[in-house]
């Protein structure tokens, strides 16, 4: 397995047309996804079925016609001065760690559908999720029905974390002090990130 690069600095999300009376709603950030179904009826059972099939049953359309028509902004985006000094900088701190690694559009165009099913399999698991249900409801029967409706949900053995820690600042600082400059002809103002 691998990572599937996200940009961070956007939150993704998006609603489907209604289904069984539901309205569907997702979104995805820097290190969550949330599915949400709200229900005007008290058909609690339909309700968790559709949620569990969504996730048992997902379908990838890679890559998204929107994702294709970001491309050339994202491209723009890539070589503008302050996305090459943010690279520059976490390559000078990290070295070749992975947190040094920037995604860029061409590390984007290597995704594959393969590699998006294989991390949304390896991210929706069981042991990552969090089962909210909100509204008038026997919590007894709503427990019963959540078992029935996941009861087969079984993420499989979970995948081996494999990342090693970065190298200690005071390793890198014995690497010797390295200046990183940026150019921001309309700025007047300094700043320290850690």
């Amino acid at each position: 397995g691998g990572c599937i690069p996200v940009r961070p600095r956007r939150r993704h999300s998006g609603s489907a047309p209604s289904s069984y009376g539901l309205q569907s709603r997702s979104s995805l950030e820097t290190d969550s996804m949330t599915r949400g179904l709200r229900a005007t009826g008290r058909d609690l059972s339909t309700t968790l079925s559709v949620l569990s099939r969504s996730i048992l049953n997902f379908d990838v359309r890679w890559p998204p016609v929107t994702f294709l028509n970001q491309m050339e902004r994202f491209k723009r985006e890539d070589q503008m001065p302050e996305a090459r000094l943010a690279r520059a900088r976490r390559q000078a701190l990290f070295g070749t760690h992975p947190y040094a690694n920037a995604v860029t559009v061409a590390d984007m165009k290597k995704i594959s559908a393969v590699d998006v099913h294989d991390w949304l399999a390896s991210v929706e698991r069981p042991e990552n999720a969090e089962l909210v249900i909100v509204g008038d409801f026997d919590p007894s029967g709503a427990f019963q029905l959540a078992e029935e409706a996941f009861w087969d949900w079984d993420g499989g053995p979970a995948p081996p974390v494999s990342l090693s820690a970065p190298a200690a600042v005071s390793q890198v600082a014995l690497r010797g002090s390295r200046l990183i400059v940026g150019h921001a002809p309309s700025l007047s103002q300094a700043r320290v990130e850690m």
